[in-house]
């Protein structure tokens, strides 16, 4: 079996994660800014946009916070 260089075995599939980490854009462990924040509060104040909604958009404009982490974030951290 001949593989091209870089090619990974079928199920060694690098994980999405690792991807935007390898790119550069991972805010993994990072504080949420202010800015990021106030946009989150914004996406969150309109309740019509569901969740998928709301992570997609936040994305869009921060990289690299994953759907899970602005969940988590939201549900702990916006009262403190």
């Amino acid at each position: 079996m001949s593989m091209d260089k870089g090619e990974k075995p079928a199920g060694e599939m690098d994980h999405p994660s690792s991807r935007l980490e390898h790119r550069g854009t991972s805010r993994r462990g990072k504080k949420w800014s202010s800015e990021e924040v106030v946009f989150l509060q914004e996406l969150r104040s309109d309740k019509g946009k569901s969740w998928s909604e709301v992570t997609r958009l936040f994305s869009i404009r921060y990289p690299g916070r994953s759907r899970g982490s602005i969940q988590v974030y939201w549900s702990t951290k916006r009262g403190t």
